[in-house]
Formats: C-alpha cells, sequence, structure tokens
C-alpha cells in the first residue's frame, strides 16, 4: 500500500477501472521488529482502515546480507471491529494476568484468527502473537505468522549517578517493561474501542460549534451585501428548565394544581442560564439539526 502523507492514506478511486475508494487507511508509528527471534523474524505493525485495527506481521526478506529489509508481499493481516477488539483486549489482560492458564487465547474474525501464546510450544519464554489465516468453508490453516515479543529490550535507567558532570554509574531496569510491547498492544486495542464510540469526535464537534457560528456570521454579511437569497431556519429555544429545576415546582395554566420538591436548593440565575444551553435534551437537538 503507497504511503500518501502524514500518516494515512487516502486509497484509490479510479472511475475507469471500476474501482472505488476503499477508505483511509491511517498508520500508527507503533511497531515492533525482532530480527533475532528464533521463532520467526518478523515485523509487528498496526494500522486504522475502513473502521477496523489492523494488525500485521511481516516477514523478514532474505537479503543475504545484515540489511533489515520487510517484504510486504509475504505478510498477513487480521482485521478486528470494535466489538472483537474489546473481546481481544480482555483476552490480553486475562493473558498477562495469567500466562499459562489464558496460553493460546484470542479471537476469531471472518477468515481468520489472532490468539496470544506463552511461547512454550515454539522453544521460547518469550510471549508470541500468532495471525493464522483460515479458510472459512473447511477451516484449513492457510498461512501462519508469528511475531514473538522482546521481553529483554526496553528498559528505564535507574540509580543514576551523575556527580561532577559526568555520568559515573547506572543500572538498567529491563523486568519492569518485560511486557511492554504487549501493554502497547492493549492500549492501541482501548484506544481503538474508546474512540469507536465517536464521543470524542461528538465532543470536539461540539467544542468547534462557536468558531462555526463565527464564521457562518461572516459569510451571511457578504451574502447580505451581495443580495444574495437563501433560505435559513431559526434555532431559537424556549427552554423553561426542567421539573427538577423548579424544585418540584409546576403551574398547571391556572388549574391550581401544584407540586412542592423536597429539594430546597438556592437557585443560580448564572448557573441555571448555562444549564439551559448545555443540557438540552438529545432529541430536541436531534430534530432541529
Amino acid at each position: 500500500m503507497a504511503y500518501s502523507g502524514p500518516g494515512f492514506n487516502t486509497g484509490s478511486n479510479n472511475a475507469g477501472n471500476g474501482q472505488q475508494n476503499k477508505g483511509r487507511t491511517t498508520y500508527t508509528p507503533i511497531r515492533y521488529i525482532n530480527t533475532e527471534s528464533n521463532v520467526d523474524k518478523t515485523r509487528l505493525s498496526y494500522e486504522y482502515w475502513n473502521s477496523t485495527l489492523k494488525i500485521k506481521i511481516t516477514n523478514r526478506k532474505d537479503t543475504g546480507n545484515s540489511e533489515v529489509v520487510f517484504d510486504e508481499l509475504d505478510s498477513t493481516v487480521i482485521f478486528l471491529t470494535p466489538d472483537k477488539a474489546k473481546i481481544f483486549a480482555n483476552v490480553v489482560r486475562n493473558f498477562l494476568k495469567d500466562p499459562i492458564k489464558y496460553n493460546n487465547s484470542g479471537v476469531n474474525t471472518t477468515k481468520g484468527v489472532v490468539t496470544l501464546n506463552n511461547g512454550a510450544q515454539h522453544g521460547t519464554t518469550n510471549p508470541c502473537l500468532i495471525i493464522r489465516q483460515i479458510d472459512p468453508t473447511d477451516g484449513t490453516i492457510q498461512k501462519t505468522y508469528a511475531y514473538e515479543f522482546k521481553t529483554d529490550y526496553h528498559y528505564a535507567i535507574v540509580n543514576l549517578d551523575a556527580s561532577d558532570n559526568e555520568i559515573k554509574a547506572y543500572e538498567k531496569d529491563f523486568e519492569s517493561y518485560r511486557n511492554l510491547e504487549i501493554e502497547q498492544l492493549l492500549i492501541m486495542l482501548d484506544n481503538f474501542v474508546n474512540a469507536s464510540t465517536y464521543a470524542y469526535a461528538a465532543a470536539a464537534g461540539k467544542a468547534n460549534e462557536f468558531r462555526e457560528t463565527v464564521l457562518n456570521n461572516k459569510i451571511d454579511s457578504i451574502m447580505n451585501k451581495l443580495g444574495v437569497e437563501y433560505s435559513g431556519r431559526s434555532q431559537n429555544r424556549n427552554y423553561t428548565g426542567s421539573f427538577f429545576d423548579n424544585n418540584g415546582r409546576t403551574n398547571n395554566n391556572g388549574n391550581g394544581n401544584m407540586m412542592n420538591g423536597s429539594g430546597n436548593g438556592t437557585n443560580y440565575e448564572g448557573a441555571n442560564k448555562y444549564n439551559q444551553l448545555s443540557s438540552l435534551d438529545d432529541i430536541d437537538d436531534g430534530l432541529l439539526d
């Protein structure tokens, strides 16, 4: 897949050959390689595509020298929907707690399965991520790719002695970061699931409404000066507050029916005006937008 721009590829959209835009691919810089592995010398990478999290394992290309090159044609991928990613996140959590009990645990998709194992079956003590492509008709395994997580690579500096403007002594803490690569996988899964709710997008859109209003007002002014007619709409809303905002006091248009609430909260006028703007009913907003 050709790289296009800072972190994403908008796909192809050729009318001539009938291809349609398959969606934007967003690349993440979180990726790991293990060229010292005795299981598989591979690269583990992640992408976001078409509302899925794409986990990819790529084999190293044999160049005949020490150059590290990966063969994009010799790779496999698995696509996780938000639900599948949520399940796999729980699998990863359980595996980190007990890699023996939850050995070879994972999640399936239409054409494959991704699993975690503790490495014992591969003759290593390091955990491994396995992606298997499976024929959906008969269950035969078509491809198997593995990435062996590095458990002795990432470290923090501790007990640093930098007296007299000189590094005299230090230690490397590898043990605290044995599972860093698996923990990063878990972060990818959790963030993908959370982002898929579109709550962030909704909040960002709401936060940008004021700027859009300012821009729209400027455009309206220009259109008015140019004599351009257009159909607008009014979004003035008469918000009288909820039943509880009025401490349970309602008046049924002179019928004398009144209910007194038990709350004796102070009526903060400024806060009430703010709440009137910020607590509009979602259905009301949906009908107006």
